[in-house]
């Protein structure tokens, strides 16, 4: 048990986990029979990401529009939550203006999902304001829909991002639950991303400790999260990463930055994937460094390759079988990752072989 989840003593989740977990309820359970969830994490572990996957998952399943309403309390006051007060029609009573945020679509073909994001840098004045609305869905006269279900997310205490403790009785109210990532996880995400640079895939399974580096005592403003990677691999999709090299390092830091930088430049290194998916034969590289970046390199070759030319597949898995063990799992686990590679790989007599002869030591 870490010692954050020790001092939490919550659950702790993968975002897979967590999906499997409480997307049966949110499909089954109705709004009101559904505590509001509060997921706690680190700067940049993907807390707002789960929150957006949850809704596709929905919205997808149930055929029904899925619109999340983002309200970031820290920018409220006890005020905004329960609206500006005003005289009723008769001026005997004072009445309040209704918020935005209870400005929903309770049509029955739609989902709300009301979603307290950075809910532990709020105030506890504010916060105390949300007694009402997580326990009975409603603030005075002002009521959630039916079809409007809660959820809430914030950084830890030990984080030191500016949060505030959270207020025992508003704590009460929900479900709480610690979000972590793994490289593995990180990757199922990262391969079904559009305009997203496989090298910065590869790097990480050479150098996974730097998928997170979120150290709270150091000063250092610029530095490795999943996020953080996920703007490196987006500002670096087909461009020369060697001319924004600054645009990098203010992403990560220019530590991680030039480790990055570094293993790029073993692509000039690699061997032709063209000749090899034509039939010709290649060396193997010794170098480990060469060997991560070769792998990636190979399952990215083969996501993009149109599914008439198999055979070309066929022959860069033939090759492939050639590897050390340990970069034949990485590969053809993250083969199995990637939708596009998986579709023209599966039809391959090559991975067929392989994976059903190590089905066993593969994940589901």
């Amino acid at each position: 048990m870490s010692e954050v989840q020790h001092m939490l003593d919550l659950p702790v989740l993968s975002p897979e986990t967590f999906l499997n977990l409480f997307f049966p309820e949110f499909l089954t359970k109705k709004p009101k029979e559904m505590r509001p969830v509060m997921i706690w994490g680190q700067p940049g572990i993907g807390k707002s990401d789960i929150v957006k996957e949850l809704a596709a998952k929905l919205q997808e399943k149930t055929n029904k529009v899925v619109l999340i309403h983002d309200v970031r309390l820290s920018l409220y006051t006890p005020i905004d939550l329960i609206g500006i007060p005003c005289p009723d029609e008769h001026k005997e009573y004072t009445v309040y203006l209704r918020p935005e945020m209870f400005k929903m679509d309770d049509s029955p073909n739609v989902i709300n999902i009301l979603f307290f994001d950075e809910i532990t840098n709020a105030t506890p004045s504010t916060a105390a304001s949300c007694y009402q609305i997580i326990l009975d869905r409603k603030i005075a006269t002002h009521q959630l829909p039916d079809n409007c279900y809660v959820l809430c997310a914030g950084n830890r205490t030990i984080d030191r991002s500016g949060v505030y403790k959270m207020l025992k009785p508003l704590a009460n109210r929900m479900s709480h639950v610690e979000l972590v990532t793994s490289l593995n996880d990180w990757k199922k995400w990262a391969y079904r991303q559009k305009d997203f640079d496989s090298r910065v895939i590869a790097f990480l399974n050479y150098r996974p400790n730097l998928l997170c580096v979120y150290d709270p005592s150091s000063d250092y403003v610029a530095f490795p999260t999943p996020r953080s990677w996920e703007s490196v691999a987006r500002r670096s999709y087909n461009r020369n990463i060697f001319e924004i090299v600054n645009l990098i390092a203010s992403d990560i830091g220019t530590s991680a930055a030039n480790e990055f930088l570094s293993f790029s430049r073993l692509y000039d290194q690699l061997p032709v994937l063209k000749d090899i998916e034509n039939g010709k034969y290649s060396t193997i590289p010794s170098e480990p460094d060469v060997m991560y970046a070769l792998c990636g390199a190979i399952v990215n070759r083969i996501s993009d390759i149109d599914k008439q030319d198999i055979q070309k597949v066929e022959n860069l898995l033939e090759y492939l079988m050639k590897f050390p063990v340990e970069y034949q799992f990485i590969a053809m686990s993250d083969i199995r990752r990637n939708a596009k590679a998986f579709l023209k790989a599966a039809l391959c007599q090559n991975f067929i072989l392989w994976s059903n002869h190590n089905k066993q030591y593969l994940e589901d």
